[in-house]
């Protein structure tokens, strides 16, 4: 009997519709969904005897959960959305196409009202899974001298057997990955900081439905945050005066230089909700959590490719 190669996986996602080949996403490490029937146990009270709990399960309602890690990358042309659009678009944020001679770009924002859930098929060398009713989380990591990584907690529903169904062809994203360099500029209120390392995450509240002749989840609010860790300046007290006062702040991180290979996460509207001081290697370093508020409602921060 052959072994199931983990090698072999293919994972396609759509936001509002079923995935086709052309959704591949490209995972930065294998993806197993796990698979939850509901169940329980009931009393039958009556017998006599002890011990006569019995078993019982809602096939239907099955549930599927995973991380899914990728590696973030250029889109190769400004203008041209990122392989992983679909991802982003489970995750709530609303895309925005600017084909504009001279300032082509692709944005992703918060959406203000509830969107839509989507499909995630995956395929494991011939074991093919459904997840519908899917909607996503998203954290990014930005850690320098590495590369950019994003991770979707994605929810849905699914039947517990997979079917057995070879894997379709798909073609894998080949553009160049975003790396956190020296150079790279990562600035809070407009100031250059000695970022470390920085964790965004978006902060989706998702809630389950499962009613008569309905079965998805859905993002029903969102709180995004930002921690950062950065190599502290002698004399620099300022992070406690912004916490004090509760001052706003511009938080922006730069990455690429090229057309279509432009990378930039700015939240504009940051506000202070702890600050840390620790020693790393004789060097005091801070780390400090914002709240990514809003200003107008759904500009909270605003990824962005050019």
């Amino acid at each position: 009997m052959a072994y199931q190669l983990t090698s072999r996986q293919v994972l396609l996602a759509r936001q509002g519709g079923t995935p086709t080949p052309s959704d591949v996403v490209t995972l930065a490490e294998n993806v197993f969904f796990k698979t939850t029937i509901k169940n329980g146990t009931i009393k039958e009270i009556g017998t006599g005897a002890l011990g006569a709990e019995k078993g019982y399960v809602v096939t239907d309602w099955t549930t599927a959960e995973a991380s899914v890690p990728v590696i973030l990358k250029a889109t190769g042309a400004a203008g041209t959305p990122p392989k992983i659009a679909q991802m982003l678009k489970l995750c709530g944020l609303a895309e925005t196409v600017d084909t504009t001679s001279g300032s082509e770009n692709v944005t992703y924002t918060p959406m203000t009202s509830i969107g839509g859930a989507g499909e995630i098929i995956s395929y494991i060398d011939g074991e093919k899974r459904t997840i519908s009713g899917v909607v996503a989380n998203l954290k990014l990591s930005f850690t320098v001298g590495e590369l950019v990584r994003a991770v979707f907690n994605v929810k849905g529903f699914t039947d517990a057997e997979p079917v057995l169904e070879a894997n379709p062809t798909a073609a894998t994203d080949t553009n160049s990955n975003f790396i956190v360099e020296s150079v790279s500029a990562v600035t809070i209120g407009g100031a250059t900081i000695n970022l470390t390392n920085a964790d965004f995450d978006l902060g989706n509240k998702i809630d389950e439905i499962y009613a008569v002749g309905k079965k998805e989840y859905v993002i029903t609010d969102f709180m995004p945050t930002i921690t950062i860790r950065d190599i502290k300046q002698r004399d620099s007290v300022d992070h406690w005066t912004d916490l004090k006062n509760g001052n706003v702040k511009e938080f922006i991180v730069s990455l690429g230089s090229a057309s279509g290979q432009k990378f930039k996460f700015t939240a504009s509207y940051c506000k202070y909700s702890d600050i840390g001081e620790d020693d790393d290697n004789g060097k005091t370093v801070i780390s400090r959590t914002f709240r990514c508020e809003s200003n107008a409602g759904g500009d909270n921060f605003e990824i962005r490719y050019e």
